[in-house]
């Protein structure tokens, strides 16, 4: 796939050579394997502020686009990068997983900063769902807000 042309696509770089593991990236009800090493990008939303119209402020939020987030599984763990296009200097949120085969939930780890790294249980054969929700924030003052996403991830890294 090419890059997106707004947030709301997802995109798949070129797949890990060599790779056995598969991933199902799924996206308002499409979906597309992914193959180990390969990403998910997602969009992050605007946070709508009514008082904001005509003027620049650190409490106005700007109209468009506001970063994507770039979600990657490999060797048992859900890797994240956000890359902001709106002020912010901080995020804050949960990168929640369950295991899909069992069925039990993984729990939420929470999650500080741009990127980060979250662990599942590896156990060999079975398939997780990553999701993460957080807010980005600019001197304090909330930018935006993670759309929706989920990674499905079947762990074989054995």
């Amino acid at each position: 796939m090419a890059a997106p042309a707004n947030a709301s696509e997802g995109t798949t770089p070129t797949p890990d050579p060599g790779s056995t593991n598969e991933y199902l990236f799924n996206y308002n009800g499409e979906a597309v394997t992914l193959d180990e090493g390969e990403s998910a990008v997602f969009g992050m939303n605007s946070v709508p502020d009514p008082s904001a119209a005509g003027r620049a402020s650190t409490e106005a939020n700007y109209p468009g686009d506001c970063g994507l987030i770039t979600v990657t599984a490999s060797k048992g763990q859900y890797h994240y990068n956000i890359a902001m296009t709106c002020p912010a200097n901080e995020f804050r949120g949960a990168f929640s997983i369950t295991d899909l085969t069992s069925g039990f939930g993984g729990g939420s780890a929470t999650v500080s900063g741009f990127s980060g790294t979250v662990t599942t249980s590896k156990l060999r054969n079975h398939r997780y769902s990553g999701t993460l929700t957080g807010a980005s924030y600019f001197l304090g003052v909330q930018t935006s807000v993670t759309g929706p996403n989920n990674t499905i991830y079947v762990y074989n890294d054995f």
